[in-house]
């Protein structure tokens, strides 16, 4: 079980965070920015839960694919819309701290001054 746990845990995090250092590279908005990495995050952990669980509970008939399948359609009924909802929180979180604690952001090192500037412009 230990393992299951290291890798629903790890894969998540380093996915939102990998799409945060892509979209930055590219220049996208950041709140855009924000609300991909928490979607897909959020999408990267249920793969890997489904798996683990397919892995573990191989169906009778089909062995690991087909239990893979179901786990997933299980998945996407739900953790879809909530991961949509979530990046979107997620980006409102975002502007609310810009707009009160820009500070905080540029201390540590996630945005610079300039589009800290630029993104308390937008409406």
């Amino acid at each position: 079980m230990g393992a299951n746990v290291f890798f629903m845990g790890i894969v998540g995090p380093t996915v939102g965070y990998l799409v945060y250092k892509a979209c930055m590279k590219q220049n996208v908005n950041l709140y855009l920015t924000v609300f991909l990495a928490a979607l897909l995050a959020d999408w990267s952990t249920y793969i890997v839960t489904a798996t683990e669980l397919a892995l573990a509970f191989p169906a009778a008939s089909g062995g690991v694919l087909t239990s893979l399948k179901a786990f997933l359609g299980v998945f996407a009924i739900t953790q879809i819309p909530l991961a949509i909802i979530e990046g979107a929180i997620s980006a409102l979180m975002f502007k609310y701290i810009i707009q009160l604690r820009s500070d905080v952001l540029i201390k540590l090192n996630v945005a610079s001054p300039s589009i800290i500037k630029n993104l308390q412009r937008l409406p």
